[in-house]
């Protein structure tokens, strides 16, 4: 098995006046927060929803918020898996959901890999992780359309924003 690490600034605002939203991580309610979402495709395909929160995660509205969680994948659940999609959603429904510097990045390896090329590769899982231009780098919705908005977290360049969400689901 395997072990990830997912880590990225957030914030999220309301689509239609702006206004900062203040989430707790904390809460039975999750989802009003950002999260992980994977979706492993089985090999007989069905599809199995995971999420995974950040429950330490100090949440400030307007600013810039760091996530960052660790995923496990053993054998035994990666023996049936045909694929794994990840996004990253959460926030009430209405909500824009704006990310920047995400990074999801190896921690262990169970086999040591062929060449050091093949460990580049492995650890470079993500691609456009900072939204450094206009152009979404690759990057899609999940139920929601997706571009990007000035400033990002260094106040310079620019960040990716998932708006028109109906729901915490999309990304």
């Amino acid at each position: 098995g395997s072990r990830w690490q997912l880590s990225f600034k957030a914030k999220l605002y309301e689509e239609k006046t702006g206004k900062g939203i203040h989430c707790n991580p904390k809460l039975p309610q999750y989802e009003m927060c950002p999260l992980l979402q994977l979706q492993v495709i089985k090999s007989k395909g069905t599809k199995a929803y995971v999420f995974t929160r950040d429950n330490e995660m100090r949440w400030v509205a307007n600013e810039w918020n760091t996530f960052n969680a660790t995923v496990t994948f053993t054998r035994r659940m990666l023996s049936s898996v045909k694929g794994i999609t990840a996004g990253i959603v959460g926030g009430p429904p209405g909500s824009v959901l704006v990310l920047d510097n995400i990074i999801f990045s190896q921690l262990t390896v169970t086999k040591s890999p062929k060449s050091s090329q093949d460990e580049k590769k492995c650890n470079q899982l993500l691609t456009g992780n900072d939204a450094s231009s206009e152009k979404n780098s690759g990057w899609f919705g999940i139920g929601s359309d997706v571009g990007t908005e000035a400033p990002g977290y260094d106040e310079k360049g620019f960040a990716y924003r998932a708006f028109h969400r109906g729901g915490w689901y999309q990304g």
